[in-house]
């Protein structure tokens, strides 16, 4: 559906592969929400409580490969060299469903947190706190995928810990706490008529 927002709920397609443009636009205003309003301040020491990372399958002008998000740059920064096999298998295998084909992905996201830093901060509010956060810029990547024409789909079924080692994130504090699927999804979708 043009212009309302919408899970891309096991529907992706491609061609056409997704623009940097787009990439960009989405990442930009996802991390926007990353300074939602709360009586949570970072100010004296506190901790960053989310940082975005792309996974590129498919996508125009960029090599496949793991980035992190540099919100100051508006840069893509190397994380990690694609995966031998690709990008597309490597993220398949680490993926635990199967209502997707990552192949039809055009970029997955990931939004890390810092759960152990944010609980010694903040306390049990802590958990509260960072999955604001974490909601926060969910919703602001749909709604950029959505005024794109793009489908979003957030999911849960990766391999948590082989997703964080091709982050570089171990031996940190930080981990992937929830992942988008960008790209393209069908404009039409299929209906029944069970008239008796």
């Amino acid at each position: 559906m043009i212009g309302g927002r919408n899970s891309s709920f096991g529907r992706f397609r491609r061609p056409p592969d997704l623009t940097a443009a787009e990439l960009g636009t989405t990442l930009a205003f996802a991390a926007a929400g990353r300074r939602y309003p709360a009586d949570v301040k970072r100010q004296g020491g506190g901790p960053e409580l989310t940082r975005l990372w792309v996974f590129a399958n498919h996508v125009d002008g960029l090599p496949g490969g793991s980035y992190a998000y540099c919100e100051r740059r508006h840069a893509l920064l190397p994380a990690g060299p694609e995966p031998d096999g690709g990008m597309a298998a490597f993220l398949q295998q680490q993926y635990f469903l199967t209502n997707y084909t990552m192949g039809q992905v055009g970029a997955v996201l990931a939004i890390s947190g810092r759960p152990d830093a944010v609980l010694d901060v903040f306390g049990p509010r802590g958990y509260r706190i960072l999955n604001a956060e974490v909601g926060t810029v969910a919703q602001r990547a749909y709604c950029a995928a959505s005024a794109q024409d793009l489908g979003c789909g957030a999911v849960l079924g990766f391999d948590n810990v082989a997703m964080n080692t091709a982050l570089g994130l171990d031996g940190t504090d930080e981990r992937t706490v929830l992942f988008l699927l960008l790209g393209r999804h069908p404009q039409t979708s299929a209906d029944v008529t069970y008239r008796l």
